[in-house]
């Protein structure tokens, strides 16, 4: 009796899984590559760079060139559209710090400014 087709039919099925954006491995993944590309960008403005998260070191070269790209993009993007950005966040901030203001440690956040950025 022949297994490759039933390897076959195995082996399909698990890529198929793993494909799903809603497989488990899958947004454990995609949260520790967001939360990197946040630390380094964070870092970008300190000595020390994070440490790849567990389980990504195989594409450690691509995640770090990746980020790189991502803190030019962010700081190009602060550069040329911060005046615009400024003068948005000023009219939030002003209008939403009273309702902020004594209040972070019920939840409150402010924005991160780097973020905005990217939009």
């Amino acid at each position: 009796m022949d297994q490759t087709p039933k390897r076959e039919t195995v082996l399909k099925g698990q890529i198929q899984v793993v494909a799903n954006s809603d497989n488990t491995i899958c947004k454990l993944i995609d949260s520790r590559i967001q939360k990197f590309l946040e630390n380094y960008l964070a870092s970008s403005y300190q000595k020390s760079l994070p440490a790849v998260p567990g389980g990504l070191g195989p594409i450690q070269k691509e995640l770090e060139e990746i980020a790189v790209k991502y803190v030019r993009l962010v700081n190009y993007n602060k550069m040329v559209f911060s005046p615009y950005y400024d003068a948005v966040l000023g009219k939030i901030l002003t209008k939403e710090e009273y309702q902020l203001a004594g209040n972070t440690s019920k939840g409150g956040n402010l924005i991160d400014c780097s973020c905005i950025y990217l939009l």
